[in-house]
């Protein structure tokens, strides 16, 4: 009888540890389909498969993740691949442990409503400008001296003025059931009930268009 039980919790502990490296490995191959098409999702499943690994072996985590990000990296910009590759070990663990930009979603809020996520931000967390006050009144200043400049700032904030709408009109962010990330956002978001909404306390990085996007560079 002893060995019967034996045998199978020795069963159900492999069991257990198979499937957490199907997880990983499932996550991994996830993101190598995404790597052309959308490699910010694809560091999100990444990320993922790293927060698995790491948990138990960041030495493991990183032998078996990190060329897949160097080169999902290198999707987005190719000098990111290489300076991905030129990090030490040490500081590519902490990068991948610190690279959620949890701080920069803050002002966005998330909602649930007939089997859809909406993603929504103030509008001043959408201008750029926000934040340069002193930079702006410096420049405000040099413009009232000198026609030219007052011209190039004039052409400044209409730039800005309409890359800010073009912002706006991309909201609310809409990930409905049918979308292949719902599943993602739906365990990011816990326990939010239909019809309420709260404060974002994730990355949404690969949830928002590229517009909004904040890549967190190696």
């Amino acid at each position: 009888m002893r060995i019967a039980i034996c045998l199978l919790s020795f069963f159900f502990l492999v069991s257990a540890a198979y499937g957490q490296t199907e997880s990983w490995q499932q996550l991994k191959k996830q993101s190598e389909e995404l790597r052309d098409s959308d490699p910010v999702y694809a560091l999100f499943k990444l990320q993922k498969a790293w927060d698995l690994l790491a948990n138990s072996s960041p030495e493991l985590a990183s032998k078996e993740l990190r060329k897949d990000v160097e080169i999902t990296y290198g999707r987005l910009e190719p000098k990111a691949e290489e300076n991905c590759h030129k990090l030490t070990e040490e500081r590519f663990q902490a990068h991948m442990n610190n690279s959620r930009n949890l701080d920069q979603w803050q002002s966005w809020k998330i909602s649930k409503k007939n089997n859809a996520f909406y993603l929504t931000a103030p509008e001043s967390a959408l201008d750029e400008r926000s934040g340069c006050a002193s930079g702006l009144i410096s420049a405000e200043e040099s413009a009232a001296k000198d026609p030219q400049k007052r011209k190039e700032l004039d052409a400044y904030y209409a730039r800005e003025s309409a890359r800010l709408k073009e912002k706006v009109a991309l909201l609310p962010v809409v990930i409905s059931s049918s979308n292949s990330k719902y599943q993602d956002l739906l365990a990011l978001s816990g326990d939010l009930e239909d019809g309420k909404d709260k404060a974002v306390t994730f990355d949404i990085n690969a949830f928002v268009p590229k517009q909004f996007r904040r890549i967190n560079w190696p």
